[in-house]
């Protein structure tokens, strides 16, 4: 039986997708993570690519993820796009060959492409939209921070000494859950659980991914490979990741990358999930966010409150307290500065990278070492050995990185309070 044609369709970054397409390269299922629907990037193409020509090809498409962090070897979305995808199939036999777009990308492939067998319909939803949004917000963070990466391995989550909290404006935060709940709108719009073989969500997959990725098979039409593994045990409450016995799960959200893929012989390595599931442990300003959400937007108060994986209903974006606008979505993402309290000095991201003492960031040096100590105390409330405390700071602040006075403004007090 030739195989499969897959195009999974995800709600938004940060929702699972490399986890999930890791689980199914274990069952032989040839999956391309964040490959806009097989749209190769200007320049990188020799010959003109289109997602019919992914799904003839994808199969004999070996190598690592983009998603990854492989720099050093060619890419398997790399091989389709210079046409080397000409390799011996695998030892086991491709069951699918699975594309990924967003909802936007999803629609145009369908109304413009021209396949010979339609492919079936996979969406990928994420209904915790404060969780997605933390998740969102903490990724530059990873650059300094290993642990908070969403590629982050089991050793980097498991410092307990030096452990680096956010410090989040409430605004970047809102504006982030709302964009996401725009997007998942559009998602369910489009794409309703009638017209799509399967709708999986995270949060099933976190509660019994085992379970999941049978039901997810069994609406494809294709058999479960038990030596591939079932995706483990739950991901429960922050902890662990499940782990599959020939490639390594990820969580695109929230866990490591892994070096496997369904042509790879690596090994699979643990992986664990950084981001906490009680964001209160995470969140140096929680309450901040949550009196912000409270009165803005109640129904995503539930789920920033939420300490366990569960599934929520959609909170809509029309939901938004009417006493203001919501707020538009933050150019860039806003600013990344990484405070150091062992060094006593703040970092700023690319593009242009700087450094200065707590003299140069805060107002006075008394505030970054207030804010130090206010995060050791919380390190301690969780893990009495802890040391040291860092943190990441996020805000609204469109600013150029190269200026390092910007947390002396009075919209940091916002971060504070």
């Amino acid at each position: 039986m030739p195989p499969a044609h897959i195009l999974l369709v995800r709600q938004d970054t940060h929702v699972g997708s490399l986890w999930l397409t890791k689980l199914l390269e274990a069952q032989h299922i040839s999956a391309f993570f964040q490959f806009d629907g097989g749209q190769c990037r200007p320049g990188l193409s020799s010959q003109p690519r289109s997602p019919q020509a992914l799904f003839d090809e994808g199969c004999r498409c070996h190598g690592p993820h983009a998603g990854d962090g492989i720099e050093a070897k060619e890419t398997k979305e790399d091989a389709f796009c210079h046409g080397r995808c000409g390799g011996s199939l695998p030892e086991a036999p491709c069951k699918a060959v699975l594309a990924m777009a967003d909802t936007k990308r999803a629609r145009e492939i369908l109304a413009k492409s021209s396949f010979r067998t339609p492919p079936r319909l996979v969406t990928l939803h994420r209904d915790n939209l404060a969780k997605r949004a933390v998740s969102s917000i903490k990724a530059d963070c990873g650059q300094w921070a290993r642990g908070l990466s969403n590629h982050a391995s089991a050793a980097d989550v498991s410092n307990a000494s030096s452990p680096t909290y956010l410090l989040v404006e409430p605004r970047l935060f809102l504006a982030e859950a709302h964009v996401s709940a725009r997007h998942q709108q559009a998602l369910l719009r489009s794409f309703p659980p009638s017209r799509v073989a399967h709708a999986a969500s995270y949060e099933e997959w976190q509660l019994a991914p085992a379970a999941a990725l049978r039901r997810l098979l069994a609406d494809l039409g294709l058999d479960l490979d038990e030596q591939g593994g079932g995706g483990g045990g739950g991901g429960g409450g922050g902890g662990s990741k499940p782990r599959s016995s020939s490639s390594e799960p990820h969580a695109s959200s929230s866990s490591s990358s892994s070096s496997s893929s369904s042509s790879s012989s690596s090994e699979p390595r643990t992986t664990s999930k950084s981001g906490r599931e009680q964001l209160s442990r995470l969140l140096l300003n929680f309450d901040a966010l949550a009196n912000a959400t409270a009165a803005r937007w109640p129904c995503l108060l539930p789920q920033l409150h939420s300490a366990a994986p569960r599934r929520w209903p959609p909170c809509h974006p029309s939901t938004w307290a009417a006493s203001e606008p919501p707020p538009p979505p933050v150019p860039g993402a806003g600013r990344t500065v990484f405070v150091s309290c062992t060094r006593k000095t703040c970092s700023g991201a690319p593009r242009h990278r700087w450094r200065v003492p707590f003299s140069q960031c805060f107002a006075a040096p008394r505030v970054g070492r207030g804010l130090c100590a206010r995060a050791l105390s919380h390190a301690r409330q969780q893990s009495p050995g802890a040391a040291t405390a860092n943190l990441c700071v996020r805000t609204t602040d469109s600013r150029d990185n190269g200026d390092s006075s910007w947390l002396k403004s009075a919209r940091f007090e916002m971060l504070e309070s």
